[in-house]
C-alpha cells in the first residue's frame, strides 16, 4: 500500500510513532522503495502536531496521531479496529475523514488484525481525498501557523 500510493502520487511517507514503534517501522521501511522518513519516539505532541500539519494527507492506525491530524485541519484516513465505536474518531460523517473498518464485534480475538480491510480500500480513500483536497502549499502554511499557536 505505501509503495501503490508513493508511486501514485509522488508522496514521501513519513512514519509517527511512539519509541516503541520504531523497530516494526524499520522493518516495513526495510522493504519499501520509497524508504520516506520515520521519526517514531522522536516528537512531542507539539512536534508532531507541527510535522502532520506540514504533510498533505495521514493515514493512521492510532487515535491519538489522527486527533492530532484532526486537530490541524489535515485531512486523513484511519484504519480502525473493528472492536471499536466509529465514534472513537469524530466527527464521522465528515467528508475529510475517511474512517475505515470491518463489521463490528464486540469482544477482541486472540491475536486480532485488522486484515478486514484490503489495501485497495485505503488506496482508493486515499486517492479519493487527495482528489478533494489536493496538496496545497498555501494550506500546508496555514496549518502551520494555526498550529504553532500559544
Amino acid at each position: 500500500m505505501i509503495s501503490n500510493l508513493s508511486s501514485a502520487t509522488g508522496a514521501v511517507p513519513v512514519f509517527v510513532g511512539t519509541e516503541k514503534d520504531a523497530v516494526p517501522i524499520e522493518e516495513l521501511r526495510k522493504d519499501l522503495p520509497e524508504k520516506g522518513i520515520s521519526l517514531a519516539g522522536k516528537t512531542t505532541i507539539a512536534e508532531l502536531a507541527a510535522l502532520i500539519a506540514q504533510c498533505d494527507l495521514i493515514i493512521s492506525l492510532d487515535t491519538g496521531t489522527f486527533h492530532v491530524a484532526r486537530a490541524v485541519g489535515l485531512s486523513g484516513i484511519v484504519v480502525a479496529p473493528a472492536w471499536q465505536s466509529p465514534l472513537e474518531w469524530l466527527p464521522v460523517q465528515s467528508e475529510r475523514y475517511r474512517v475505515l473498518r470491518g463489521p463490528s464485534i464486540q469482544d477482541i480475538p486472540p491475536e486480532y488484525s485488522i486484515d478486514e480491510i484490503s489495501v485497495g480500500q485505503v488506496c482508493d480513500a486515499a486517492q479519493s481525498l487527495l482528489k478533494q483536497y489536493p496538496a496545497d502549499p498555501a494550506q500546508r502554511a496555514s496549518r502551520v501557523e494555526r498550529s504553532s499557536r500559544p
